[in-house]
């Protein structure tokens, strides 16, 4: 079925293209045959389509949407995307980015790439914008698949949280040029999209033990994922593109609330003190499968986590259970509700490291600088965005384009973990079990007991020496004193 979808498709492109070449108008667009220029006005570049009526374009205060009218390659081999805003330039919206593929619907190939746009020229109700980082493909026949285009997010006439960043309008457009004797002609068909419906974007936190020594390390995974339905059925969902933006910050931790130079959890506590360096990073589009699986990072010695493996897309039914066990628990599973499927799409593991941990039992020490101080990483997502989903209903498969915004998880976890207050740059001290505690309470006299013996052996031991050899030569015996005058040997006498 899905093999007979593609070649329709294909099929459907090259009968296109006849009717291009023959009548130059389909579904109701006119055949530009003009090469447009990136610093014209909008209306000059319009007005070169003598099929335009810009009757059919009023202006709407209270409409607040974006509609792409048409598109133009530039003289200078670039993308131009021409918006109807109904709100004019009163409320001041502006096109932020814009979602196009090369490929038609249902392809395999079909791969949908966010891009950047700039406002080039507005006038009215009519909106010039530049697609950036894009380039054109020399092929005679190009291709543009349009699902969406979005704006930043307005907290004054938009519904829904500060997590939401752009707001995504459907357009489920196919352009198609050809260049024919040195001019470009465009041709537009309408194509298919599925659109988000209802959408949560959060992460599960799972400990992945500790590691003890002269100091402790401790890591935590961090589970991303996003929750949704749709606005068309959904049996089996075979594989989704998703982009996002993802950070690795860094920030100095002070777990011993005896120091008198800095405060407790000093940096952990200020995020104005979190060093995010260049650790901010765009992913390319990601591919994930009903095929694949993730998992955590787990490990430690002093408390060892056992891995576990769990699928990448999932049913939120399948998720509640899976999230609902043993060691973890979800913190409110009702702001599921209403979405039908998950995708676990990245997993990055925070890092807690403390150094010279068991110095900080001794009360005297506690004030030195250094002990019990370390540092973090920490991991953030955002701007998460569903591009395509590839899905089965009804015995057909479909891929399509997806309209969808761009959406952040909140700072807390979806889930905690059973008899545990949460998690924390001290995580670890807190999440320590009764026998490690048992063992520290009564190893901790001894330790003491020991380093401070050790300590007053050394700084005795000196004096020890000097009064050793002092001794030793005290109790030598007394050597007899040697006579300067040396004894006369008497002659022997001669006999007569």
């Amino acid at each position: 079925m899905k093999r007979f979808k593609r070649l329709h498709n294909i099929a459907a492109v090259l009968l296109a293209l006849i009717f291009l070449n023959l009548t130059a108008v389909i579904s109701g667009v006119g055949g530009n045959a003009y090469a447009a220029e990136s610093v014209s006005n909008v209306l000059d570049d319009l007005r070169k389509d003598t099929a335009f009526n810009f009757a059919d374009y009023p202006e709407n205060p209270q409409d607040y949407s974006l509609k792409v009218i048409q598109i133009a390659e530039s003289t200078d081999g670039e993308l131009l995307i021409y918006v109807y805003q109904p709100s004019g330039t009163r409320k001041n919206l502006r096109a932020s980015t814009i979602n196009i593929a090369r490929e038609p619907d249902n392809s395999d190939d079909l791969n949908f790439t966010p891009y950047s746009l700039r406002l080039q020229s507005a006038n009215g109700v009519f909106f010039k914008y530049k697609v950036l980082n894009f380039k054109i493909s020399p092929a005679v026949v190009r291709f543009y698949n349009i699902s969406n285009i979005l704006r930043p997010f307005d907290e004054a006439i938009d519904h829904g949280n500060g997590n939401i960043s752009e707001i995504p309008n459907r357009v489920a457009q196919f352009w198609t040029a050809q260049t024919i004797d040195g001019n470009v002609k465009y041709t537009l068909d309408t194509t298919e999209v599925i659109e988000i419906t209802q959408k949560v974007v959060g992460y599960c936190y799972y400990d992945d033990g500790l590691n003890l020594g002269w100091g402790a390390m401790e890591g935590a995974t961090k589970a991303y994922f996003v929750a949704f339905d749709t606005n068309r059925p959904i049996e089996k969902l075979i594989s989704a593109d998703l982009t996002f933006w993802a950070s690795k910050a860094h920030c100095k931790i002070c777990c011993n609330p005896f120091h008198t130079n800095h405060d407790y959890l000093y940096d952990f506590k200020d995020p104005e003190y979190i060093d995010y360096g260049t650790g901010v990073y765009n992913t390319e589009p990601l591919t994930i499968t009903d095929k694949e699986y993730w998992g955590n990072q787990g490990g430690g010695n002093i408390r060892p986590v056992t891995k576990f493996l769990r699928k990448r897309i999932r049913t939120t039914s399948e998720f509640i259970a899976d999230e609902n066990n043993k060691d973890y628990e979800l913190v409110d599973g009702n702001q599921l509700n209403g979405t039908k499927w998950v995708l676990n799409f990245y997993e990055a593991q925070d890092k807690y490291k403390i150094n010279n941990v068991w110095l900080s039992f001794i009360p005297w020490v506690t004030k030195i600088p250094g002990i019990s101080d370390g540092e973090a990483e920490i991991n953030n997502v955002y701007d998460v965005q569903i591009l395509r989903l590839e899905f089965k209903t009804d015995g057909d498969v479909y891929n399509l384009g997806v309209v969808d915004n761009k959406q952040s998880p909140d700072d807390e976890p979806i889930n905690n973990k059973k008899g545990c207050g949460g998690c924390g740059s001290c995580a670890w001290l807190a999440a320590l079990p009764w026998w490690a505690w048992l063992l520290i309470i009564f190893l901790a006299p001894v330790i003491i007991f020991l380093l401070l013996k050790l300590l007053i052996w050394l700084v005795t031991l000196p004096f020890k020496a000097v009064k050793s050899k002092w001794n030793k030569r005290k109790a030598a015996p007394a050597k007899p004193k040697q006579s300067n005058q040396r004894k006369k040997r008497k002659k022997p006498r001669k006999k007569k």
